[in-house]
């Protein structure tokens, strides 16, 4: 593009042929201010499968999920628990087993220093 003047250049349409490098030099008063060296790859489009993907992919980015789809984890009261027994997993079993054995270990403390306190006479 010889003797190209203004600010903006255009090549169209693109061909094949217009691979390489582009130099711009700009000019005052026929002498060279600045040369700027720019290189054009040029390829062909893109596959339409590759197209149809980029667009579902930025779909999957721009989804935002609505309060209504939030799902919150089930949290059972116990009277669930107890109430279905599918929900009595092994770890929600253990966990019931281990606040059994804690209450009954505290209520036999109660009663022992109850009745040692009792008996002592004081």
């Amino acid at each position: 593009m010889p003797r190209a003047r203004g600010n903006l250049a255009r090549i169209r349409p693109v061909q094949p042929t217009h691979r390489g490098t582009f130099a711009c030099v700009i000019t005052h008063d026929q002498l060279p201010l600045a040369r700027l060296y720019f290189f054009l790859n040029v390829t062909g489009p893109t596959p339409r499968g590759e197209t149809e993907l980029q667009l579902a992919f930025r779909e999957v980015l721009r989804w935002a999920p609505r309060e209504a789809e939030m799902i919150e984890p089930w949290r059972p009261s116990l009277g669930e628990l107890l109430a279905n027994p599918e929900a009595l997993t092994p770890s929600n079993l253990g966990l019931l087993a281990t606040a059994a054995a804690l209450a009954s270990a505290g209520v036999t403390l109660l009663a022992w220093m109850f009745f040692r306190w009792y008996f002592s006479g004081n």
